[in-house]
């Protein structure tokens, strides 16, 4: 490195500032930056829900979003007794809200729709029950 180069006679007192402030670090001030949150985050307790309950959750009231995942294990097979993980998407509700494009799982198990990349709403329940007991049949 030479001094001669305009460019290094540049980046000295910047490089030296910063050299400044890692040895010598300012003052912290809460009142003017503080990374915690004000409050945090309501947490749901882990618990099994039904249908029913799920469905009431699906942020059309302005509540919480819920949707549920079929677990599948490492073995890629599904899981026995058809155990599903829910979701508290709440915090995406521009996406699994009412109008969000993801709208349509919400409150619901959602497993079959995301595989499928499809977003058609599930209409007949009773015959994709009736499908998955003939599976289950079959296995």
């Amino acid at each position: 490195m030479t001094l001669s180069n305009p460019l290094n006679l540049l980046l000295i007192p910047p490089i030296l500032y910063l050299a400044f402030r890692i040895v010598v670090p300012g003052e912290y001030d809460a009142d003017v930056y503080n990374w915690m949150p004000a409050k945090h985050p309501e947490v749901i307790v882990h618990r099994k829900y039904t249908a029913a309950e799920l469905a009431e959750l699906d942020g059309k009231d302005g509540g919480r979003i819920l949707l549920a995942i079929m677990r599948v294990g490492r073995d890629g097979k599904v899981s026995k007794g058809l155990e599903r993980t829910v979701f508290d998407v709440s915090n995406g509700r521009s996406f699994y809200g009412p109008d969000g494009m993801y709208g349509n799982f919400a409150g619901r198990d959602a497993s079959r729709g995301m595989a499928k990349q499809s977003f058609d709403e599930v209409r007949d329940v009773g015959r994709l029950r009736l499908r998955v007991a003939q599976l289950k049949l079959t296995a």
